[in-house]
């Protein structure tokens, strides 16, 4: 049986409320994640004050299964 299909209900993000996040944040994406994640990711970065990036080498945007002990790492 396939896995059902991720469906987002959430409306997205706006880029005034993202560039109002202060809090340090830690953005996380895999290797081999599908191009859509890495260029979100991009627009995060250049709108939240404080980031950290770290990309999981060997991984897909299923990071925590693909690559645990290196997402733990960062």
């Amino acid at each position: 049986m396939a896995a059902p299909a991720y469906q987002n209900k959430r409306a997205p993000i706006a880029q005034e409320d993202a560039a109002a996040i202060k809090a340090p944040t830690l953005l996380t994406g895999g290797e081999n994640t599908p191009t859509s994640f890495p260029q979100i990711l991009d627009a995060l970065e250049g709108l939240l004050p404080g980031t950290r990036r770290v990309t999981t080498g060997s991984a897909s945007h299923m990071m925590n299964v693909d690559g645990p002990e290196r997402l733990n790492a960062a």
